[in-house]
């Protein structure tokens, strides 16, 4: 992962994810860290924002992946889209590194239940992070199969964190985001 700067002059792009337990087995990403923490809301992701728990120094990027348990606590649609615009003001005050948020993962767990939700937020915060110049990918579509969760990714224990091929797929997808990023 090499950012060009100046003819035969590279530097490299030093980022981190910050997520809740999705990703916290996305690893060998080169010059990026995986912060997880496992159970967190985007509300507890803003406190330890805030309280510098999370460590945002010297960072080029950060990819911010978490939504998934707001749903499972039956969040509103307004309620999920005001803890992201908190959390991006608690980001945006603690570094100026290039931030880009990813969208929510279908669940298989209860896809029947939380599509419409999962959808609605997802437009919704891609709207915000465009109000807020801020970048979004939307890996949603990448793991469905036929319109449907691909339970092929997705852990058989609980069908909501994701298998090997689920992890490796989202690593890929993170390694395509940030191989874009004009750091």
């Amino acid at each position: 992962m090499y950012l060009y700067i100046f003819p035969g002059v590279f530097s490299k792009k030093i980022g981190t994810i910050l997520s809740a337990s999705i990703p916290k087995y996305v690893t060998d990403i080169n010059g990026c860290s995986v912060q997880a923490f496992p159970g967190a809301t985007i509300g507890r992701l803003s406190n330890l924002v805030a309280n510098g728990t999370v460590n945002l120094k010297h960072i080029d990027f950060l990819i911010i992946h978490v939504g998934s348990n707001n749903i499972a606590i039956h969040q509103s649609v307004n309620q999920i889209i005001s803890f992201y615009g908190d959390l991006i003001h608690y980001i945006k005050c603690k570094t100026s590194a290039q931030i880009v948020f990813t969208s929510i993962l279908p669940r298989l767990c209860d896809f029947h239940q939380t599509e419409r939700m999962v959808t609605k937020v997802n437009a919704e915060l891609k709207s915000l992070c465009k109000q807020r110049h801020i970048s979004f990918s939307n890996i949603y579509r990448s793991f469905l199969h036929k319109n449907k969760p691909d339970p092929s990714l997705f852990a058989p224990k609980d069908h909501l964190h994701l298998n090997f091929s689920g992890t490796a797929l989202l690593r890929k997808k993170f390694i395509n985001i940030i191989k874009h990023l004009r750091v």
